[in-house]
């Protein structure tokens, strides 16, 4: 079983919340890179996140978070 399905399955069972940034990059990916590009869409180097990639992780966790939190 894969490291990210480990861990939806440990927040399902522990009633933690998880921020599932995986599903957030393969869905963005889907869209934007019909080319399967290894780099240049959302990293820099294939491993670090470029201004796109930053952009989406603060989105997808605003996201997340602005409902359990009071503003």
């Amino acid at each position: 079983m894969a490291y990210a399905q480990i861990s939806r399955t440990v927040a399902a069972t522990s009633g933690a919340h998880l921020c599932d940034l995986r599903r957030a990059f393969e869905q963005y990916l889907r869209i934007h890179n019909p080319n399967q590009l290894y780099e240049g869409i959302l990293t820099s180097d294939g491993v670090h996140l470029n201004d796109r990639g930053n952009r989406l992780v603060a989105d997808v966790l605003l996201g997340h978070l602005r409902p359990l939190i009071a503003l």
